[in-house]
């Protein structure tokens, strides 16, 4: 069971494939505080850049 949260944050994450056929998730934009902060960074990016394959990550710490 999960101790108590020490940290929580929030990033905008890119999913691609690589040339071998393997999926991955790499770290596109953030540390932010606030959900709502990722959520409209994510849609800027998407506007900006709409072939990137692009979604909201939560990152929770526990002690």
């Amino acid at each position: 069971m999960a101790g108590n949260v020490i940290d929580r944050a929030f990033y905008v994450a890119e999913a691609r494939t690589t040339p071998g056929g393997q999926r991955i998730t790499e770290h596109a934009s953030g540390r932010f505080d606030d959900a709502d902060e990722a959520r409209q960074a994510c849609i800027a990016m998407r506007h900006a850049e709409p072939e990137r394959s692009l979604h909201c990550v939560e990152v929770t710490s526990y002690d």
